[in-house]
C-alpha cells in the first residue's frame, strides 16, 4: 500500500512542479525566478526539478506550451472553417484572437515577453516560436483561400492582433477608469466592420496613379 501510494506520488510530480512553475514565473516574471523558489512552492528539493526538467528555460518553456495549448482545439476549430469569403475569414481571426486574449496567464506571459526579452535570446526565440506562430500561422491558413494579396492579409492581421493585445494588457495595467482603450467586446464587434469598410474604399493595387 505504501509503495502504491509512492508510485502513485511520483507520477504526479511532473505535473505538480508545472503547476508551482505557473504560479512563480507568472508573479516573479523569469529573470527573478529561480528553481528553488518553484522547489520551495511545490514542498520538493531543487535537486528533484532536475529528475524532470535540465534547466529553468526547459520548465519555462512548458509553461508556455501549457498555456498555449489550452486554445489549440478552438485555434484547430477556427482554421478548419477556412473558406473564400474574406468577411467570414475576417470574422474567424478576431475570434482567435479574442478568445486567445481573454486569458489572463496568456496575458500575463505576454508581460514577461515585452519586459524582459530585450537581452534575452532565449525569451526573444520562444516568443516567435511557441506565441506569435501560434496565431500567425492558423490566420494566415484563414487567409489562403482569398483573393487579397499577401500585404492586404498581413495588414489585417497585425490590426486585428495589436489591437487586442494593447487593448488586453491596457486592462491588466491600468484601472477601468484610466483605461482610455475601447474593451475587447467593443473591438469584437467593431474590428471586422471597420476593416471590411476600409477595404471597401481601398484602391485596387493595380489602378494607377
Amino acid at each position: 500500500m505504501a509503495e502504491s501510494k509512492r508510485v502513485r506520488r511520483k507520477d504526479a510530480r511532473p505535473g505538480e512542479i508545472l503547476e508551482a512553475a505557473v504560479d512563480i514565473f507568472l508573479n516573479n516574471g523569469f529573470n527573478q525566478t529561480t528553481l528553488l523558489d518553484i522547489a520551495k512552492k511545490a514542498g520538493i528539493s531543487r535537486s528533484t526539478i532536475y529528475l524532470y526538467y535540465k534547466t529553468k528555460e526547459d520548465l519555462f518553456l512548458q509553461v508556455v506550451r501549457t498555456t498555449i495549448h489550452k486554445h489549440s482545439a478552438q485555434i484547430q476549430k477556427i482554421n478548419a472553417q477556412s473558406n473564400e469569403d474574406l468577411r467570414q475569414n475576417i470574422h474567424n481571426i478576431v475570434e482567435l484572437v479574442f478568445t486567445t486574449t481573454g486569458d489572463q496567464n496568456y496575458l500575463r506571459l505576454l508581460l514577461i515577453f515585452i519586459t524582459e526579452s530585450a537581452n534575452n535570446p532565449f525569451l526573444q526565440q520562444i516568443f516567435f516560436t511557441e506565441i506569435v506562430s501560434k496565431i500567425t500561422n492558423p490566420a494566415k491558413e484563414l487567409f489562403k483561400s482569398t483573393k487579397e494579396t499577401k500585404e492586404i492579409c498581413d495588414v489585417i492581421l497585425a490590426m486585428i492582433a495589436g489591437s487586442f493585445f494593447i487593448s488586453s494588457l491596457s486592462t491588466m495595467i491600468l484601472t477601468k477608469k484610466g483605461n482610455f482603450l475601447p474593451s475587447r467586446q467593443t473591438l469584437k464587434e467593431m474590428l471586422p466592420k471597420l476593416i471590411l469598410n476600409s477595404l471597401s474604399k481601398a484602391p485596387s493595387p493595380d489602378a494607377k496613379e
